[in-house]
């Protein structure tokens, strides 16, 4: 036996369509059969494909009908098993359509090959669309890593096998059923035509829309952050290449601009492009991501770059830094922006005088933060806020005096 249980792919969107078909076959089936055990015999009749009572609309119902309780659940979890990755990639309005169009041209081949051998036999079953999903997902993962479960005699183990390799092998066995069905002139019960001709609709469809392929490094740097979570294992080219598919992970963003800003010189385009990654995600890291993590990776950008972000986003930091406590951070950004040419009149005077608020409450470090309020007394005698310097000024003045002194 062999048996597909992990797919090492994770969806790259929400799998709307995959968990309602999931949920409306399962519905479904409750209502159409006799306690949850066989479907009824009047529902299969009227609700299923066949030659010799053929309506157009039951290459739509037969789709959501199911025979036992096997049936089902093996089309459910294959359907589990590839829809969430393949509706990730193509988004739910082309995957409902490929699931249709899948499950729809695999009755057709059914009906135009097995039909005439048994036209009174209705064909009931999502597993042409189901397996339309899975040509579609050999077709953009083809080497998504699957972890199978096997028994051979009397040996039971696990292994992980190309997806493709998993494609090919229920392909081909429909392939080879199929065959001996038509030497014996019977199906066996398996719609084995509608299978196969659900893989090739399901592989066809996505090239026709020319979707994009993962390659093998995609596909081995997908299966590391799915099997451990942690971004650091993954190299500078294989984050470059996630940030792709999972552009609003903000985790992903700052990893990859540290490894693009600490690694080799030389990265070049790759450095260039993390940096926009990350400036274009700017705020919501911020929202997302413990603040160290942020400064360091700041910190290295700007020791390459010194004008890498622009005043106010530097602020924004800092602001962040002085919330969650990291004051020493938060002066040193404001440092910059104090020294930043771009930086407006405005901009200097707000920085200034938080580094000397910083120096005075956090680190009672008074001569210092004196030196900072004297500063914008010096360079922006028009402040707004110069009345607050003063009282600091004069507060300030007043420790001193109180202070005394140690020979």
């Amino acid at each position: 036996m062999f048996l597909p249980y992990r797919n090492q792919n994770p969806p790259e969107s929400f799998p709307y369509a995959t968990i309602g078909l999931i949920v409306v076959n399962v519905v479904t089936y409750g209502l159409t059969t006799d306690m949850g055990i066989v479907v009824r015999e009047k529902i299969a009749i009227e609700g299923g494909t066949s030659v010799a009572n053929f309506h157009w609309y039951q290459l739509f119902t037969s789709m959501f009908l199911h025979a036992s309780p096997l049936h089902l659940i093996g089309n459910m979890w294959f359907l589990y098993l590839f829809g969430f990755a393949v509706e990730g990639r193509m988004r739910t309005l082309k995957f409902l359509l490929l699931y249709l169009l899948s499950g729809i041209l695999g009755d057709v081949a059914h009906l135009l090959i097995v039909g005439g051998i048994e036209p009174k036999v209705p064909a009931i079953g999502a597993s042409g669309a189901i397996m339309g999903v899975m040509g579609a997902a050999i077709y953009l993962f083809p080497h998504a890593i699957v972890d199978v479960f096997w028994t051979f005699w009397y040996r039971i183990g696990t292994s992980e096998w190309k997806l493709w390799w998993v494609g090919a092998y229920y392909f081909g066995l429909d392939v080879l059923e199929a065959l001996i069905g038509s030497v014996s002139k019977m199906s066996g019960g398996v719609a084995n035509l509608a299978h196969i001709g659900g893989v090739i609709s399901g592989f066809l469809i996505p090239w026709i829309l020319r979707m994009k392929r993962d390659d093998e490094a995609a596909a081995n740097a997908k299966s590391t952050l799915y099997m451990t979570n942690d971004v650091t294992l993954l190299s500078e080219k294989e984050l470059a290449n996630m940030y792709k598919h999972h552009p609003a992970r903000t985790d992903l963003v700052l990893q990859w601009l540290n490894k693009s800003v600490l690694g080799p010189i030389g990265s070049g385009k790759t450095r260039d492009d993390a940096v926009k990654a990350f400036k274009s995600s700017y705020t919501k890291i911020l929202a997302d991501q413990p603040i160290m993590p942020v400064y360091q990776a700041v910190s290295g950008l700007l020791l390459t770059d010194p004008q890498a972000l622009n005043p106010r986003e530097l602020g924004m930091l800092a602001a962040k830094c002085e919330k969650e406590g990291h004051y020493a951070g938060a002066i040193q950004l404001f440092r910059n922006i104090v020294h930043d040419p771009r930086s407006t009149k405005s901009d200097i005077e707000g920085a200034a005088f938080r580094i000397a608020m910083l120096l005075e409450s956090a680190f009672q470090d008074y001569p210092q933060a004196k030196e900072w309020y004297e500063y914008i007394k010096g360079n922006f005698p028009m402040s707004p806020i110069i009345g607050q310097v003063n009282a600091r000024i004069e507060f300030l003045n007043r420790q001193a005096q109180q202070t005394p002194n140690h020979p």
